[in-house]
Protein backbone atom coordinates (compact mmCIF):
# COMPACT_ATOMS: atom_id res chain seq x y z
CA UNK A 1 0.00 0.00 0.00
CA UNK A 2 0.86 3.87 -0.51
CA UNK A 3 2.10 5.89 2.39
CA UNK A 4 -0.54 8.25 3.32
CA UNK A 5 0.06 11.56 4.84
CA UNK A 6 -2.09 11.47 8.53
CA UNK A 7 -4.06 15.26 8.38
CA UNK A 8 -3.85 15.93 12.03
CA UNK A 9 -0.32 15.67 12.40
CA UNK A 10 1.29 16.11 8.65
CA UNK A 11 3.56 12.73 9.72
CA UNK A 12 3.76 9.92 7.07
CA UNK A 13 2.59 6.87 7.49
CA UNK A 14 1.78 3.20 5.91
CA UNK A 15 -1.86 2.11 6.47
CA UNK A 16 -2.33 -1.25 8.64
CA UNK A 17 -3.65 -3.87 6.03
CA UNK A 18 -6.42 -5.09 7.75
CA UNK A 19 -7.74 -1.62 7.45
CA UNK A 20 -8.47 -1.88 3.64
CA UNK A 21 -6.96 1.28 2.85
CA UNK A 22 -9.18 2.99 5.03
CA UNK A 23 -7.21 4.14 7.57
CA UNK A 24 -7.24 8.01 7.99
CA UNK A 25 -4.33 8.71 11.10
CA UNK A 26 -1.35 7.81 11.29
CA UNK A 27 -2.41 6.13 14.56
CA UNK A 28 -1.13 8.42 17.53
CA UNK A 29 -3.16 8.87 20.26
CA UNK A 30 -3.81 12.28 19.96
CA UNK A 31 -4.76 12.20 16.52
CA UNK A 32 -7.16 9.65 16.57
CA UNK A 33 -8.73 11.71 19.46
CA UNK A 34 -8.76 14.51 17.16
CA UNK A 35 -10.23 12.43 14.07
CA UNK A 36 -13.31 10.94 16.43
CA UNK A 37 -13.80 14.49 17.40
CA UNK A 38 -14.35 15.33 13.70
CA UNK A 39 -16.34 12.26 13.25
CA UNK A 40 -18.28 12.85 16.42
CA UNK A 41 -18.74 16.41 14.67
CA UNK A 42 -20.00 15.98 11.42
CA UNK A 43 -22.63 13.16 12.57
CA UNK A 44 -24.09 16.29 15.04
CA UNK A 45 -24.37 17.83 11.83
CA UNK A 46 -25.92 15.72 10.24
CA UNK A 47 -28.51 14.56 12.93
CA UNK A 48 -29.62 17.61 15.01
CA UNK A 49 -32.44 15.64 16.67
CA UNK A 50 -30.26 13.54 18.35
CA UNK A 51 -28.18 16.35 19.91
CA UNK A 52 -31.23 17.53 21.13
CA UNK A 53 -32.34 14.20 22.56
CA UNK A 54 -28.81 14.54 24.23
CA UNK A 55 -29.30 16.94 25.89
CA UNK A 56 -32.41 15.59 27.28
CA UNK A 57 -30.81 13.12 28.77
CA UNK A 58 -28.26 15.08 30.47
CA UNK A 59 -31.19 17.32 32.06
CA UNK A 60 -32.82 14.42 33.43
CA UNK A 61 -29.90 12.83 34.78
CA UNK A 62 -28.65 15.98 36.38
CA UNK A 63 -32.26 16.77 37.65
CA UNK A 64 -32.67 12.97 39.21
CA UNK A 65 -29.18 13.55 40.77
CA UNK A 66 -30.50 16.62 42.43
CA UNK A 67 -33.31 14.60 43.64
CA UNK A 68 -30.84 11.65 45.55
CA UNK A 69 -29.24 14.75 46.78
CA UNK A 70 -32.31 16.42 48.52
CA UNK A 71 -33.67 12.44 49.73
CA UNK A 72 -29.63 12.44 51.13
CA UNK A 73 -29.98 15.57 53.14
CA UNK A 74 -33.25 14.67 54.28
CA UNK A 75 -31.97 11.18 55.71
CA UNK A 76 -29.15 11.27 57.27
CA UNK A 77 -29.56 7.91 58.99
CA UNK A 78 -30.33 6.41 55.88
CA UNK A 79 -26.85 7.71 54.94
CA UNK A 80 -25.30 6.77 57.61
CA UNK A 81 -26.31 3.28 57.98
CA UNK A 82 -25.10 2.72 54.53
CA UNK A 83 -21.74 4.70 55.41
CA UNK A 84 -21.39 2.02 58.23
CA UNK A 85 -22.45 -1.91 56.36
CA UNK A 86 -19.67 -0.21 53.34
CA UNK A 87 -17.32 0.22 56.08
CA UNK A 88 -17.95 -3.80 57.12
CA UNK A 89 -17.91 -4.81 54.39
CA UNK A 90 -14.74 -3.11 53.05
CA UNK A 91 -13.04 -4.51 56.24
CA UNK A 92 -14.37 -8.14 55.41
CA UNK A 93 -13.03 -8.34 51.48
CA UNK A 94 -9.56 -6.22 52.91
CA UNK A 95 -9.44 -9.69 55.71
CA UNK A 96 -10.49 -11.97 52.78
CA UNK A 97 -7.54 -10.61 50.64
CA UNK A 98 -4.92 -10.55 53.41
CA UNK A 99 -5.80 -14.44 54.71
CA UNK A 100 -5.50 -15.75 50.92
CA UNK A 101 -2.08 -13.77 50.16
CA UNK A 102 -1.31 -15.42 53.98
CA UNK A 103 -2.49 -19.12 52.12
CA UNK A 104 -0.78 -18.07 49.35
CA UNK A 105 2.54 -17.16 51.00
CA UNK A 106 3.06 -20.19 53.11
CA UNK A 107 0.46 -23.27 52.32
CA UNK A 108 2.17 -25.69 54.00
CA UNK A 109 1.49 -23.79 57.48
CA UNK A 110 -1.91 -23.40 56.31
CA UNK A 111 -2.82 -26.69 56.09
CA UNK A 112 -1.20 -27.80 59.37
CA UNK A 113 -3.22 -24.96 61.14
CA UNK A 114 -5.93 -26.48 59.89
CA UNK A 115 -5.47 -29.70 61.23
CA UNK A 116 -6.67 -29.03 64.64
CA UNK A 117 -8.66 -31.66 66.38
CA UNK A 118 -12.25 -32.61 64.62
CA UNK A 119 -13.84 -32.77 67.89
CA UNK A 120 -16.03 -29.96 66.78
CA UNK A 121 -17.36 -31.44 63.77
CA UNK A 122 -20.67 -32.90 64.70
CA UNK A 123 -22.12 -30.79 67.96
CA UNK A 124 -23.32 -34.27 69.93
CA UNK A 125 -22.65 -37.43 69.33
CA UNK A 126 -26.70 -38.42 68.77
CA UNK A 127 -26.65 -36.53 65.37
CA UNK A 128 -24.31 -38.81 63.90
CA UNK A 129 -26.70 -41.71 65.25
CA UNK A 130 -29.98 -41.83 63.55
CA UNK A 131 -33.02 -42.96 64.59
CA UNK A 132 -34.98 -45.16 62.15
CA UNK A 133 -38.81 -43.62 61.79
CA UNK A 134 -40.29 -46.64 62.12
CA UNK A 135 -39.27 -47.08 65.50
CA UNK A 136 -37.27 -50.33 65.00
CA UNK A 137 -34.05 -49.45 66.66
CA UNK A 138 -31.21 -47.18 65.77
CA UNK A 139 -30.21 -46.53 62.01
CA UNK A 140 -27.80 -44.09 60.59
CA UNK A 141 -29.38 -41.58 58.42
CA UNK A 142 -25.95 -39.88 57.64
CA UNK A 143 -23.45 -41.16 55.35
CA UNK A 144 -20.28 -40.88 57.59
CA UNK A 145 -19.55 -41.29 60.97
CA UNK A 146 -17.50 -38.74 63.18
CA UNK A 147 -14.72 -41.42 63.15
CA UNK A 148 -15.52 -41.78 59.26
CA UNK A 149 -14.78 -38.11 58.72
CA UNK A 150 -11.97 -37.75 60.98
CA UNK A 151 -10.26 -39.75 58.68
CA UNK A 152 -11.23 -38.21 55.57
CA UNK A 153 -10.25 -34.87 56.89
CA UNK A 154 -6.62 -36.50 57.70
CA UNK A 155 -5.77 -38.16 54.76
CA UNK A 156 -6.48 -35.26 53.04
CA UNK A 157 -4.44 -32.87 54.77
CA UNK A 158 -1.53 -35.86 54.43
CA UNK A 159 -2.49 -35.62 50.55
CA UNK A 160 -2.38 -32.00 50.66
CA UNK A 161 0.68 -31.49 52.26
CA UNK A 162 2.57 -34.28 50.02
CA UNK A 163 1.52 -32.60 46.67
CA UNK A 164 2.59 -29.49 48.83
CA UNK A 165 6.56 -30.87 49.69
CA UNK A 166 6.62 -32.35 45.87
CA UNK A 167 5.37 -28.70 44.24
CA UNK A 168 8.67 -27.05 46.22
CA UNK A 169 12.35 -27.93 45.64
CA UNK A 170 12.90 -28.03 49.26
CA UNK A 171 9.98 -30.61 49.09
CA UNK A 172 11.88 -32.38 47.18
CA UNK A 173 15.09 -32.42 48.35
CA UNK A 174 13.31 -33.85 52.07
CA UNK A 175 11.72 -36.33 49.78
CA UNK A 176 14.89 -37.65 48.66
CA UNK A 177 16.32 -37.96 52.15
CA UNK A 178 18.44 -34.54 51.40
CA UNK A 179 20.40 -35.93 48.41
CA UNK A 180 19.99 -34.89 45.31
Amino acid sequence: MAASRCPYCGRWFKPGGWKGGRQQTCGETTCRARHKQALNRRWLERNPQDRKIRNKKVSDRRREQGYADAWRANNPEYVERNREQTRERMRAMRAGRKEAAEVLADPARYLDELRGPAEGLFATRELAEGVSRRGEGRRSTMFATQELANGLAVGLWRYARAQERFATRKGADWQAGGTV
